[in-house]
């Protein structure tokens, strides 16, 4: 049985760096190894006013397919795994697949082109989605893309401000993989009811409905739980995408020409 799972990862980062031991805990009081032990943290990446989670996703995914010498007609599905918001409308990946198409000569008219946004296990869920897509013999022979994009931002003075960024990885899912095979077996959680202590503010906290289905028990069980509101999304001022000639890495300015490098 041939072996599918990740055959090549590039990342994107933000232009934007903030040094955490050396400008973010000065300006907070605390000991910068705080974040440099404590949370293994060096500093944390940010868009520039051009960037956003699509010009991230781009860039990532245009260094994959460039360092494995893959056109277009060689990726049959693009996904794109993100917390953040675009346009509330499109997948982010049909713009991925824009501004790819800005490069290339040909087009991802073929390609199956998807969104999950799932707080945390959304990437996993992609490379689930595209994993089984290849073993069911869907693919034709052809890879799929993974991608997962994300501005992140907290609020001022919240604990996890140090752990805010932004940034892209692209992963190459196909067969016989360079970097590591994924199994057949699937793991699965058992969800538990949340504890929360008297800080928790109501103007903080929102109540979704769970289910839960028992698979041991054979049972269905449902339960209403509070969860705490973790980060926004980093609006974009635009909804354009382009090359520029010296890096060929995509923006969110307004058009221009692109010449050839």
């Amino acid at each position: 049985m041939t072996e599918v799972g990740i055959d090549a990862i590039e990342i994107r980062t933000g232009n934007l760096r903030l040094d955490l031991p050396n400008t973010f805990a000065p300006q907070k009081g605390e000991d910068p190894e705080k974040y440099t032990k404590g949370l293994g943290l060096m500093g944390s990446s940010f868009p520039d006013s051009y960037e956003d989670i699509v010009t991230m996703a781009a860039n990532a995914a245009y260094r994959l397919m460039d360092r494995k010498g893959l056109e277009p007609d060689d990726i049959g599905r693009i996904d794109v795994a993100t917390e953040s918001a675009f346009d509330n409308s499109k997948p982010v990946s049909t713009y991925v697949a824009g501004c790819l198409e800005q490069v290339y000569d040909e087009d991802f008219h073929h390609a199956n082109k998807g969104e999950r946004k799932f707080a945390c296990i959304a990437g996993t869920q992609s490379l689930d989605d595209a994993y089984n897509w290849i073993r069911a013999g869907r693919n034709r022979g052809r890879a799929a893309i993974v991608i997962a994009t994300d501005t992140a931002l907290y609020a001022r003075d919240d604990p996890g401000e140090a752990t805010q960024g932004a940034g892209a990885v692209a992963m190459l899912i196909d067969e016989d993989p360079d970097l590591v095979s994924l199994s057949l077996e699937q793991g699965y959680g058992w969800p538990t009811r949340p504890t929360f202590s008297s800080r928790t503010s109501s103007s903080r906290a929102s109540t979704a409905s769970a289910r839960c289905r028992c698979i041991s028990r054979g049972c269905a069980r449902r339960w209403r739980t509070t969860s705490r509101s973790r980060a926004t999304s980093i609006p974009t001022t635009s909804r354009t995408a382009l090359s520029t000639p010296r890096s060929r890495g995509w923006c969110a300015r307004p058009p221009c020409s692109r010449t050839a490098t």
